[in-house]
């Protein structure tokens, strides 16, 4: 019975070390935007008595990692524009018009950082700064990033970095200002994305 308990004592301490060493980061190198399990969405608030939550639904984007200096690690994403999904048909033709985000001759929405700080309190949070264009509009805009894991996915056992963030921008600065200021200006952006390693 001692040797079976001290077997099982092994097994679970090896079980422990598997689990620390899987969080224990990643290899730096070029990721890719897993698209299946990554989220862009938006909201704005509509004459005041609600704030609709729009999402797109086709993105691809690459995210450059160094694991040993973070603050050199970039991330670009390219959105298709059309794929804005309002939740309803009609809603979702009015938005790819020309009088809104025009995908007819602005077929894509570009994102491309330029530098990443980390916060002061923790090394999971810091301060994105990058490039947004919209309808041709370039603007510098800033988003609050948090780190939640850099690990190898326990599936497919790929090394995976995974984050949240969230800002705010005008959606005039952009020449998207149809309604506005009646229909809200400011845009609130939520992001959920997961980079894989490129195999």
């Amino acid at each position: 019975m001692k040797s079976l308990k001290f077997i099982f004592a092994i097994l679970v301490l090896g079980s422990i070390a598997n689990s620390a060493i899987a969080d224990d980061g990643v290899p730096s190198g070029k990721y890719l935007l897993d698209t299946t399990h990554s989220y862009i969405i938006f909201s704005y608030s509509h004459i005041e008595f609600s704030n609709p939550i729009l999402r797109f639904r086709k993105f691809k984007g690459e995210l450059n990692y160094d694991d040993k200096n973070i603050e050199n690690s970039n991330v670009s994403v390219t959105i298709d524009a059309a794929t804005i999904d309002g939740g309803f048909d009609k809603f979702n033709e009015d938005l790819r018009a020309e009088d809104l985000f025009n995908t007819a001759k602005y077929p894509e929405i570009t994102f491309k950082s330029n530098s990443y700080k980390p916060g002061a309190d923790s090394s999971q949070k810091g301060k994105l700064h990058g490039i947004l264009t919209v309808k041709g509009n370039s603007q510098p805009v800033s988003l609050d990033v948090t780190f939640n894991k850099a690990a190898p996915n326990p599936f497919s056992k790929v090394p995976v970095v995974g984050f949240s963030a969230e800002g705010a921008f005008s959606r005039t600065a952009f020449g998207v200002d149809k309604y506005a200021p009646v229909v809200g200006d400011n845009i609130t952006l939520n992001i959920e994305v997961e980079f894989a390693l490129e195999q």
